[in-house]
């Protein structure tokens, strides 16, 4: 990690900075001109989930991709809620060099209804731990 602040403290405005992460990289279908999109809803629970954190106009869909971060439950008591994985959606802009676009959410409850593009997420996810992976992402 390397962070630029121009007044020597760490937590006030930084000039630049990255992060380097580990996980499994892979490429994810075209986001929509909205800012926000849902898949299919299943007794009350979407497949997917994405928003965007920068202005749609601004990101180019052919250099998208999700890198899958952790898998949680919605909720920890006795009911029944789904299990999701939450991962980053990052656009390249550079050769490994990417930059945080959004946030994609998976369920991994609904995976047999999930897009194609999708599915490699629920897999990963129930297969491997995320961080066993050897892709490195340089996130600035």
């Amino acid at each position: 990690m390397s962070i630029d602040a121009p007044s020597g403290d760490p937590f006030g405005l930084l000039r630049s900075g990255y992060i380097l992460l580990k996980g499994r990289l892979g490429r994810t279908f075209s986001l929509a001109n909205d800012k926000h999109d849902v898949g299919q809803w299943i007794d009350g629970h979407s497949t997917f989930e994405w928003t965007t954190d920068i202005n749609r106009n601004l990101i180019d869909n052919t250099t998208i991709y999700c890198l899958p971060l952790y898998v949680r439950s919605q909720n920890p008591g006795p009911e029944k809620w789904p299990v999701i994985t939450d991962c980053l959606l990052i656009e390249r802009f550079m050769v490994d060099s990417y930059r945080r676009v959004g946030v994609l959410n998976v369920s991994l409850d609904l995976e047999d209804v999930l897009p194609q593009e999708l599915s490699w997420i629920a897999e990963h996810a129930q297969s491997q731990p995320c961080l066993e992976y050897p892709d490195i992402v340089k996130l600035y």
